[in-house]
C-alpha cells in the first residue's frame, strides 16, 4: 500500500492537481515504513535463511518442484534496498517538516508491534496452537 501511494503521490506532482495531502502522509510514515523494510530483510536472513530447520523445510518443498527458496528470497530481500533508497531519495527538507518525531515513531512501533503480535496469537489459537 505504501509503495503504491508513494508512486501515485510522486507522479501526481507532474500533473495540474498534485496530491499534496497523500504526499504529506507518505512523508510522515517514511522512517517507520522504511525501517520495517530493512528489518524484514535482516530478520528473515537471521531467523529463516541461515536456520538449519528452515533450510530442511525449504528443501522439502523444492524436492516437490516448488522454488520455495527463490520465492522466499524474492519476497524478503528487496525490502532492504528499497527502504534505504526510498529514504535516500526523499526531499530532506520536506521529510523534516512532515516526519514524525523520535517519540512518535516509537509510539507507532509499539502500537504496530502490539497489533502484529495480537494477530499472530489469534492465528496461532485458530490453528489449535500448532507450530
Amino acid at each position: 500500500i505504501y509503495t503504491i501511494s508513494v508512486a501515485v503521490s510522486e507522479i501526481s506532482l507532474f500533473t495540474s492537481m498534485p496530491l499534496v495531502a497523500l504526499l504529506s502522509v507518505n512523508y510522515t510514515v517514511t522512517i517507520f515504513v522504511d525501517t520495517l523494510g530493512v528489518v524484514l530483510t535482516l530478520l528473515f536472513l537471521k531467523f529463516n535463511w541461515y536456520e538449519a530447520k528452515w533450510q530442511e523445510f525449504r528443501q522439502a518443498w523444492e524436492k516437490r518442484g516448488v522454488s520455495f527458496g527463490c520465492y522466499a528470497l524474492l519476497g524478503h530481500l528487496p525490502s532492504l534496498p528499497v527502504g534505504v533508497l526510498d529514504l535516500l531519495l526523499k526531499d530532506k527538507s520536506y521529510l523534516a517538516i512532515c516526519g514524525l518525531t523520535w517519540a512518535h515513531n516509537m509510539l507507532v512501533a509499539i502500537v504496530f508491534s502490539t497489533l502484529y503480535f495480537t494477530w499472530i496469537h489469534i492465528l496461532w489459537a485458530a490453528s489449535g496452537y500448532r507450530c
